[in-house]
């Protein structure tokens, strides 16, 4: 190794052992602080990870971001919001239609597992895309 260059450092950032039970985390502190039993300022702390109450609003967090991401797909699929690439407002009945399906399928495999506030936000996307649907196959029929 050069003189005056440090070497490669890697530090493992998972929370979980590898029989997947919480491990501690070491908490560095103070500039330049490392995870060593004695860094040049001794100041080192273990904490207990607790995975269930920070996993589980990351999880949620995780689910309620893909139903909102499908349910604004469906909305650009249905010219209720500007489409990026196109920079305008497009309808697409066919392509609506493939995401309310798959919201519809991801609630029907879900329920009964799902917290409140992500029941909330996958039932109400999925209805207002339906109305939206159904209104726009209304419009489009008598046309």
């Amino acid at each position: 190794m050069e003189k005056g260059k440090e070497p490669i450092r890697v530090k493992d950032k998972r929370h979980f052992d590898m029989d997947g039970k919480p491990r501690q985390v070491v908490e560095e502190t103070g500039p330049g602080a490392r995870p060593t039993a004695n860094n040049h300022r001794g100041e080192a702390t273990i904490k207990n990870h607790d995975s269930s109450a920070g996993s589980a609003s990351r999880v949620t967090s995780v689910f309620t971001d893909l139903v909102l991401s499908l349910g604004a797909s469906g909305f650009i699929s249905l010219g209720a919001m500007q489409n990026p690439g196109a920079r305008k407002a497009e309808v697409n009945l066919e392509s609506a239609a493939s995401l309310i399906d798959i919201l519809d399928t991801l609630h029907d495999k879900t329920r009964g597992n799902l917290t409140l506030p992500e029941e909330k936000v996958l039932a109400e996307t999925l209805g207002e895309l339906k109305i939206r649907y159904v209104k726009l196959m209304k419009k489009d029929g008598a046309a």
